[in-house]
């Protein structure tokens, strides 16, 4: 592929040399400023030439707005806020990958294209919520063990390690159990199982919690549930 550039009324066909990636980490919520990497060491280009510059090869890409590429040396760092959970090249994805390319050449026939693999990293600053604060719940006397019953499960923007990894009902003592299962949307699909055989005559109601179990929050999903009398079909 060549790169045309004007000069004065000549057209000037350059050769373009592709093929280098690099590859870069940097956290959501990054102070601006920080230094992300330096493409011209990185990609091996540093020289005495002066008029060496580094730009981003497609500037109407809306992604080159949250990073600033230092023209003359290659330094690349934060421009802007990067919430990882706004981007839409990252929602429901567990892991989050900017794809950039940048060009480099000088005032001769030198260009060479970089792509830039930039990885966000995701932190802990969501706290994952319940979409009601309490429901209530009837279960027929006759149900059997191993009965499920679905409830809505909390959501959480975050990903992977800091979204929610387990729920627990307690007391333990409840003759309920839970178990859920991770939507890529960030929900999850929580089951309350029956564990133990209910009688009515014994105690008509149940109120306990459903606790959500995340890296630093622990919310607490309140459920009162009331034992029908068995209904049976002669």
């Amino acid at each position: 592929m060549a790169f045309f550039k004007f000069l004065g009324t000549v057209l000037i066909c350059l050769p373009v040399v592709w093929g280098q990636i690099l590859h870069y980490n940097v956290s959501e919520e990054s102070a601006l400023g920080t230094v992300i990497g330096n493409i011209a060491s990185d990609a091996n280009l540093t020289s005495n030439d002066l008029t060496m510059e580094y730009i981003f090869l497609s500037q109407s890409n809306p992604l080159t707005s949250l990073f600033h590429l230092e023209e003359k040396t290659g330094s690349l760092s934060v421009g802007m806020r990067i919430d990882r959970e706004s981007l839409s090249q990252c929602k429901f994805e567990t892991e989050c990958l900017l794809n950039l390319d940048v060009i480099c050449r000088n005032s001769g026939s030198f260009y060479q294209k970089v792509e830039l693999k930039i990885k966000i990293l995701d932190i802990n600053d969501n706290s994952p919520t319940f979409p009601k604060d309490s429901v209530r719940l009837s279960v027929s006397e006759g149900s059997l063990v191993g009965t499920s019953f679905p409830i809505e499960g909390a959501v959480d923007k975050d990903a992977g390690h800091y979204s929610v990894n387990s729920y627990r009902v307690v007391p333990e003592t409840s003759p309920f159990s839970v178990q859920f299962q991770k939507n890529v949307d960030g929900s999850s699909q929580v089951r309350l199982v029956l564990d133990k055989t209910l009688d009515r005559e014994i105690q008509n109601s149940y109120q306990f919690q459903v606790r959500k179990i995340h890296i630093e929050y622990l919310s607490i999903y309140y459920l009162l549930t009331s034992i029908k009398p068995a209904t049976f079909i002669s």
